[in-house]
Formats: C-alpha cells, structure tokens, sequence
C-alpha cells in the first residue's frame, strides 16, 4: 500500500527559541569586584572606631581629673582654664596612644584574611 502524504509541502522545522545557549558573560575576578567594597568598608568601620575610642578615652580622662577636684566649685572654675583642657588633651592623646592604638593595631594584625 503507498501512504498518501496529506500535508503542507513544506518541511517542518522547530520554532525558534530564545533559550539558545549563548556565551555566559564574563565575571571579574573577586579582587576587583568585591575586594575594593570591602576595603573601603572596613575603611569606614575602622574610622568610626578610632572615633569612638578617642571620645571614651576622653571622656574617661575628663571624669579622672575631676575626680581629682575637691569641690564642684573648683572643677567648674578649672573647666576655663587653659591648663586644665591642654591636660585634659594631652591625657587623652597619650591614654589613646597608650591604650587604644595597640587594640587596634594588634586586631588588625591577627584577625586580617591571609593574602
């Protein structure tokens, strides 16, 4: 028996699609996609923590000498004196280099990814 085609002429072909593979676009590499970011993010953190040490140590060599006043009356007339705030500087500089410089050096050290 001879099948009869019935039909269009035409042969059938697959419809296109836009799920043909095509070439995956390139990564960078994470050292310069990510690496700058977290740089400059640890960057910011390590600011705001120089700062907030730097306000505690003053903070903490302020509440110091005037625990050394004998009367509020002197710690008031001491606050416009001109030695009592290079003290008070000069306390705090030396405290933040003496105390907090080291915590920070000594935790960047050991705690920084090995490269």
């Amino acid at each position: 028996m001879a099948s009869t085609r019935t039909g269009p002429s035409t042969p059938i072909r697959a419809i296109a699609s836009t799920l043909v593979t095509r070439s995956a676009p390139s990564v960078p590499p994470a050292s310069q996609a990510y690496e700058p970011l977290v740089k400059s993010l640890f960057v910011a953190r390590l600011r705001s923590v120089i700062l907030w040490l730097a306000v505690a140590a003053w903070l903490n060599v302020n509440i110091w000498v005037s625990w050394q006043t004998v009367s509020i009356y002197q710690h008031v007339l001491s606050l416009f004196s001109f030695s009592y705030c290079l003290a008070v500087v000069l306390f705090t500089a030396m405290q933040w280099g003496l105390v907090a410089v080291p915590a920070l050096v000594l935790h960047k050290l050991f705690l920084a990814g090995a490269s």
